[in-house]
């Protein structure tokens, strides 16, 4: 095994995430009640980012570019508004494709009618976020693995939306991650998500193994290349899992 393998090898694949991964919980204030409101450290980070505090983003940019691998470019669900300001997820798009330097697709998706925010009772349906967004610049993503961040899931409408919308333009695949899951009391527990990408991770590593089980042939050369090969897909799955442990604990998932 080589060091540059070491060197190049980033951590978590995102091929492997759910379409429903969060990395956390997201306790919006109006599940709880006063008395009852956890004080949580990850929800802070995220409503730092929603107000666009430089110091969390660029924490996130640097979280993100250390800690995912296969992408090509990165997209960002817009704003429930139409030419609204630049937002903290946004930022964190823009600063993810420079730093990893991949292909800035955040112009992709664009919000031409507004729509009002859950929280204000508006309707947001998948429909809703079909009829108000639109794919521009396809042939940024074509052929490419796309990574699709929003900032907080609650339905996951508007990532599917978004999704099914970026797929129009044929890019290899889409892959979304959000900060946060909106949890209340009742809530799912984003923990799932860990436990999907550790399978997701196994079955990928099992794969690989029985694909290189059988070199087909006696020559040493090739059976050394073989056993190099299974190391490196051992040692990459064990980044990975550190990944998601280094994200668990960012989090406090």
């Amino acid at each position: 095994m080589t060091l540059k393998f070491i060197r190049d090898t980033i951590v978590l694949n995102v091929c492997h995430l759910t379409d429903d991964f969060c990395i956390g919980s997201y306790l919006q204030k109006d599940y709880w009640s006063d008395d009852d409101y956890p004080d949580d450290r990850y929800t802070a980070f995220i409503l730092e980012i929603k107000n666009c505090h430089q110091e969390s983003i660029q924490e996130a940019i640097k979280l993100f570019s250390d800690c995912l691998s296969g992408f090509d470019a990165v997209a960002v669900v817009p704003s429930h508004h139409v030419n609204g300001q630049l937002s903290g997820i946004r930022q964190i798009a823009l600063g993810l494709a420079h730093r990893s330097q991949k292909q800035d697709a955040t112009a992709c998706l664009r919000r031409h009618r507004p729509i009002h925010k859950l929280s204000e009772d508006g309707e947001r349906s998948i429909g809703v976020h079909l009829q108000s967004i639109e794919l521009d610049h396809a042939n940024l993503i074509k052929g490419k693995r796309v990574l699709l961040l929003d900032d907080v899931r609650s339905t996951g409408h508007s990532l599917a939306a978004c999704q099914q919308i970026l797929k129009a333009a044929k890019p290899k695949s889409v892959h979304p991650l959000a900060l946060g899951q909106s949890y209340g009391p009742s809530g799912s527990d984003p923990e799932k998500n860990y436990c999907h990408v550790d399978i997701a991770i196994q079955d990928e590593y099992q794969q690989q193994i029985d694909a290189c089980d059988s070199p087909g042939t006696d020559d040493e050369a090739a059976i050394e290349a073989h056993l190099e090969r299974v190391e490196n897909i051992e040692i990459a799955a064990d980044l990975e899992r550190k990944t998601l442990d280094q994200l668990r604990l960012f989090a406090g998932v």
